[in-house]
């Protein structure tokens, strides 16, 4: 669609004919190409499963407009209503976080699955008559590499 778009917005910009070019029609749809040039790559960005209600929500407050993003009658041109190409570094920077957010979530449930299946070990140490943890710094070992993992997490913010 985005190709079809370029296109299009191409062959406005290449037509020969002067008198055209002097008609508010013309200026109007090469207005339209060149936004949508803007929205197609905006849209696109945002058939992203990573988009939850509180990215929608927070799309919303940056457009100024409802979006029932749930709404079975939720298309193309709900999304082109809300003039996105005008705040196109947000709508981007939303999915980023959105992507971001998910990835660290995959994470965070490979972290705790891991540590699940961890079990501390005690074997009876007959030089101090007690019992001793075993493979101790296997679990230091992963427990610090959790740790830097998490605390990349937070080092990215949202």
């Amino acid at each position: 669609m985005q190709d079809q778009n370029r296109n299009l917005f191409n062959q406005i910009k290449n037509i020969t004919y002067k008198e055209i070019k002097n008609y508010k029609t013309y200026d109007k749809l090469t207005e339209l190409a060149k936004n949508m040039n803007l929205v197609l790559p905006l849209i696109d960005n945002l058939n992203c499963e990573d988009m939850k209600d509180r990215h929608w929500n927070e799309l919303s407050l940056v457009s100024g407009k409802p979006i029932n993003h749930t709404s079975a009658a939720f298309c193309m041109k709900d999304l082109i209503d809300l003039q996105l190409f005008n705040f196109s570094d947000k709508v981007n920077e939303i999915v980023e976080v959105a992507k971001n957010q998910e990835v660290n979530r995959k994470k965070l449930i490979q972290i705790t699955k891991n540590w699940e299946k961890l079990a501390f070990q005690f074997e009876f140490s007959k030089e101090r008559e007690s019992f001793m943890l075993t493979e101790v710094e296997k679990i230091i070992e992963i427990l610090e590499a959790d740790q830097m993992e998490i605390l990349n997490m937070a080092a990215q913010g949202k």
